[in-house]
């Protein structure tokens, strides 16, 4: 009878744990610049609880990612994008914020799918331009891509 209990004990605090995962989804983050010769894109996915660089030279490029997953330090940092993730990003309706790439400055990009859906957004990197409700938001962006 003991085991019995101790097992279903163990079941409930297993499957009433929250585990924060994008399973058969996906997180894409990056900058690219479309005017600048050689490797011109530095795109993440995170995909299955991995970090994986892209294996791409041009924003233009098919969206493909290099098989070998980075380091689990790099994954945890890339992570908190996920995590504090801006409600008003998840709630816009639109896709662009300010003038992405407009005067050769570059352009972040993020795409995230849940569910089967996609939302794709364009970010300028001149924060000057962007809603001060994801500014920080960018910042963090931008530092994080430098780490990595």
């Amino acid at each position: 009878m003991k085991k019995i209990i101790l097992t279903v004990l163990i079941l409930v605090v297993l499957t009433s744990c929250k585990k924060t995962s994008l399973s058969g989804d996906h997180f894409i983050f990056g900058s690219s610049y479309s005017e600048c010769g050689g490797n011109c894109v530095n795109y993440f996915i995170i995909k299955k609880d991995q970090l994986y660089p892209d294996d791409m030279t041009n924003a233009l490029d098919k969206l493909r990612f290099k098989n070998q997953k980075l380091s689990q330090d790099k994954y945890n940092l890339a992570k908190q994008l996920i995590d504090k993730l801006p409600d008003y990003l998840k709630n816009s309706s639109s896709s662009t914020f300010g003038c992405p790439d407009c005067r050769d400055q570059g352009a972040y990009y993020i795409e995230i799918k849940e569910n089967s859906k996609i939302n794709k957004f364009h970010i300028d990197t001149d924060t000057s331009q962007i809603p001060p409700e994801i500014k920080s938001y960018i910042l963090d962006l931008k530092s994080i891509l430098g780490q990595l």
